[in-house]
């Protein structure tokens, strides 16, 4: 909007956060003509220098004929510039403003009024510019409304569908580990899981965890199952020279043919590694049941050892493991350890 004030030069005002401001650069060439920054209250002093008294009404103050009244002792900043019928006053020479030293022309004393009001919003309002840099305003969350859904005092519930279902489920570690302490009451776990009866079948991938039966579990995506995170490894072994025999396992010097290590739950076996004396070659064989089926085999060729970690042989809870040695020749103190996790 603009005002053309009796002399005619165009004065362009615009809304700010519900006040009248005007234009930019008037301000400056005001500032740049005596005008002063606001640390403290302004005088802004009407007079009337009119024969009849003047009402200002939508102050709710007259000035009387001859008379001043010292408006910045009675009235607030916004009071002031806000009043329409004052600059009305002004502006048609009715009233004149003296700014504590010298009554202005109608212009300037619209312009005072006006631009007494910007100093009041630069000191008591962020501006834009402000508002859009960082560390440079304050708000209080409390006095944000239309807040959009979600946003509103976040719980981690709220942040894992904000911006859709499941889009807040991810964390960048970018700059250190996400860390929980718990040190602070000393009486909280860090981190709970919730026990399942199943573990899940959707959306899988690697380095998933689960809890079922008080067993922390892991997805395994090479082997495409839950896999529990504690192993277990079974050892078999023999000691001296030995070929086309049935190795024995941890009880003492029980040869596995006749018993076995029982699996209290479903299992997979993961690696196995062999160990000899000295150099030999055989073939380390594991079976179950009694049967005469190897389920794996561990080869060990001119060499004092050998590993595999890609097996991956399902077991059914109650099957019991044993291992026999198949040679040539005669292979020194032969050694077999199996690892095994419980499989869901």
């Amino acid at each position: 909007m603009a005002y053309i004030p009796p002399e005619g030069n165009a004065v362009n005002f615009i809304f700010v956060g519900g006040y009248i401001a005007p234009d930019t650069d008037q301000v400056n060439f005001f500032l740049n003509n005596g005008g002063k920054q606001m640390t403290e209250m302004w005088p802004v002093i009407i007079k009337n220098n009119d024969v009849s008294d003047y009402l200002i009404e939508d102050l709710g103050i007259s000035v009387t004929s001859s008379g001043f009244v010292n408006f910045h002792t009675q009235f607030t900043y916004d009071e002031i510039a806000g009043s329409d019928d004052l600059r009305t006053a002004v502006s048609g020479s009715n009233l004149v403003v003296n700014d504590g030293t010298t009554d202005l022309s109608d212009t300037n004393g619209v312009n005072y009024l006006t631009t007494e009001n910007l100093y009041h919003l630069e000191d008591n309002y962020y501006d834009k510019t402000e508002l859009e840099t960082s560390g440079q305003s304050q708000v209080h969350w409390d006095n944000l409304t239309d807040v959009p859904p979600g946003m509103e005092g976040n719980t981690l519930d709220d942040a894992y569908d904000e911006g859709g279902p499941g889009a807040g489920r991810t964390i960048i570690v970018d700059s250190g580990p996400v860390k929980f302490d718990a040190t602070v009451s000393g009486t909280y776990a860090p981190l709970e899981l919730t026990e399942l009866s199943t573990l899940p079948v959707s959306g899988l991938a690697g380095g998933q965890l689960g809890i079922k039966d008080g067993i922390l579990y892991t997805y395994d995506s090479s082997r495409s199952k839950w896999l529990s995170v504690q192993r277990m490894f079974l050892s078999f072994g023999r000691k001296g020279k030995t070929k086309n025999q049935f190795l024995n396992y941890s009880a003492g010097s029980l040869p596995s043919n006749n018993s076995g290590y029982r699996l209290a739950r479903n299992a997979t076996i993961v690696s196995t590694t062999g160990q000899l004396d000295a150099t030999g070659s055989c073939d380390i064989r594991v079976r179950k049941n009694d049967g005469a089926s190897n389920i794996t085999t561990l080869n060990i060729s001119s060499s004092d050892g050998n590993s595999d970690t890609t097996i991956n042989v399902d077991l059914n809870a109650d099957d019991y493991l044993q291992s026999y040695l198949e040679a040539a020749s005669n292979v020194s103190d032969p050694m077999l350890v199996i690892e095994v996790a419980w499989r869901e």
